[in-house]
């Protein structure tokens, strides 16, 4: 079965580590995607 990590309701400082357990800092892991509209999510 697979999981998936849920981002915190409060975001981390960019350069805590990132929530997502990938060890790198959060302005360079997942903070460029913040606010980025994907296709075919609503």
């Amino acid at each position: 079965m697979r999981t998936s990590v849920q981002p915190p309701k409060v975001l981390p400082a960019a350069n805590d580590v990132c929530w997502c357990g990938s060890g790198r800092k959060y302005k360079r892991c997942h903070k460029p995607l913040e606010g980025r509209v994907l296709p075919g999510i609503v």
